[in-house]
């Protein structure tokens, strides 16, 4: 009875992004790495269509290095806010945790590192997507690289 009073209450469109957010983290916990993968690979190359991308930008996707094209900043940007990343022109650092968190879950020390870089860079925001999904890479980046993380664990 209570859970269809809350659901009630909850709007449309956060009903739709809390089922993304647990879909998202049991597809990460029950699916394969190859399934993983190829999600990550459907994803870009879905944003390589709609930025107008070639195969060197999306290399630059996949393998978590900071953008130095518009196209690739875009790219970059496309791939956020598909993953729930980036919403309303800032970082959803919900989203980014439950994404990346999920890689963790049995690494208490890392939760926790991981837990502080985010919250360092979820203070970003901006108004071009292009070079809001730039800066918060940028910044999960320069935080991982300082904690000794490897960047494509983010």
């Amino acid at each position: 009875m209570h859970y269809h009073m809350i659901l009630a209450v909850i709007s449309k469109m956060e009903k739709f992004y809390l089922l993304i957010l647990l879909i998202g983290a049991l597809a990460t916990t029950c699916l394969s790495d190859t399934t993983i993968e190829e999600s990550f690979m459907t994803i870009v190359n879905d944003c390589k269509a709609k930025e107008n991308a070639n195969d060197d930008d999306a290399t630059v996707v996949i393998n978590h290095e900071v953008p130095n094209s518009l196209t690739q900043k875009c790219l970059f940007a496309c791939f956020y806010e598909t993953l729930g990343v980036i919403k309303e022109n800032q970082m959803s650092m919900v989203s980014l945790k439950t994404l990346v968190l999920s890689k963790f879950s049995q690494d208490g020390n890392a939760i926790t590192t991981i837990n502080e870089l985010i919250d360092e860079c979820g203070v970003i925001t901006g108004d071009d997507r292009c070079e809001l999904a730039h800066n918060i890479l940028e910044c999960l980046n320069n935080g991982a690289s300082k904690r000794g993380i490897n960047k494509k664990q983010l």
